[in-house]
């Protein structure tokens, strides 16, 4: 083993000890949303694409919660929520909410010149 291998290693285990939290949330985020998409009757790479989203999604909300100061306790079920959620939905709730939006808000009308 190379050198470079080990300091390698070793920067993937101190990492990987010092955010336990983020590390279970988003592996338990990719099994969750990896079966909630396959059962959903999604192609296997469309369904890994959906679960890679969903632990970008999951780690993000956890960054969120840690940086808020959020007890830890809470931040595994966040994995588990969001896989559950899955990426499809997510996706489908952000862009209705933006139509949503879009609607309240008039357009601006040009003025009349009467």
């Amino acid at each position: 083993m190379n050198a470079e291998n080990v300091e390698f290693w070793y920067g993937v285990f101190n990492f990987s000890s010092a955010h336990v939290v983020a590390l279970f949330s988003g592996i338990s985020c990719f099994f969750v949303s990896l079966w909630a998409s396959l059962s959903d009757g999604y192609p296997i790479r469309q369904s890994l694409l959906h679960s890679i989203i969903c632990v970008f999604i999951a780690l993000a909300i956890v960054a969120i919660l840690k940086m808020s100061g959020t007890h830890n306790s809470w931040m595994p079920g966040i994995g588990v929520v969001i896989g559950l959620i899955g990426a499809v939905r997510i996706r489908n709730a952000v862009l209705g909410a933006w139509e949503h939006r879009k609607n309240i808000i008039p357009p601006a009308d040009k003025k009349d010149d009467n």
